[in-house]
């Protein structure tokens, strides 16, 4: 069942992300977003989001510069406690 602390919804979304990433992508949630990360899965980076709601960034070597175009603008929401010190971290 697909469900976030026992009510329905969305669990995770994967994001399939360029080879060699993820760890950037793992480090830009952890010290921007100030995030609970995971990279224990090489080639993956798990972000918690929200409660109970990840985004998995997973590493695929066949992510082409035409894939990357095909996804521009498309957007994740998510929740954040510092929205303060969040605007000023990402407009510094």
């Amino acid at each position: 069942w697909m469900t976030v602390k026992g009510y329905p919804g969305i669990r995770y979304v994967e994001v399939t992300c360029p080879t060699g990433t993820a760890r950037a992508i793992a480090h830009f949630y952890l010290e921007m977003i100030n995030c609970t990360v995971s990279t224990s899965v090489p080639g993956e980076a798990v972000v918690c989001v929200g409660p109970g709601a990840h985004a998995v960034f997973v590493e695929d070597s066949r992510f082409s510069n035409q894939d990357l175009q095909d996804v521009k603008g498309v957007h994740l929401c998510m929740y954040t406690n510092d929205f303060k010190g969040l605007y000023k971290r990402l407009k510094d």
